[in-house]
């Protein structure tokens, strides 16, 4: 009889898991596969909900990056204008400066 932990290995070898997503997902419905088939069964299920999660958090970092970005580009712009406020004020400057007024 082979055992749990090499039937581990060997399905996840056949599917591409890790073998610690296919004891998380034994481990989820109460640790009891004993055969490729009872894992099968364990890892299908425990995927459907696994993905939906991590799509969840996905989602969440993808909505907190988009808020980064407009962030990013909303002081991007405020640094622009500064920068041609501060072009605009030693243009200012330099033709006072030359009409006489030393301010």
């Amino acid at each position: 009889m082979t055992s749990k932990a090499d039937l581990i290995k060997e399905v996840a070898q056949d599917l591409g898991y890790s073998q610690e997503d296919i004891k998380r997902a034994i481990q989820h419905f109460g640790g009891k596969a004993s055969t490729k088939a009872e894992i099968h069964s364990c890892l299908l299920r425990w995927s459907g909900y696994e993905l939906e999660y991590r799509n969840r958090q996905i989602g969440g970092y993808k909505g907190a990056i988009t808020r980064k970005n407009k962030e990013i580009n909303k002081l991007n712009n405020e640094n622009s204008l500064l920068k041609t406020l501060l072009s605009a004020a030693k243009q200012v400057k330099s033709v006072s400066q030359r009409v006489g007024r030393r301010d």
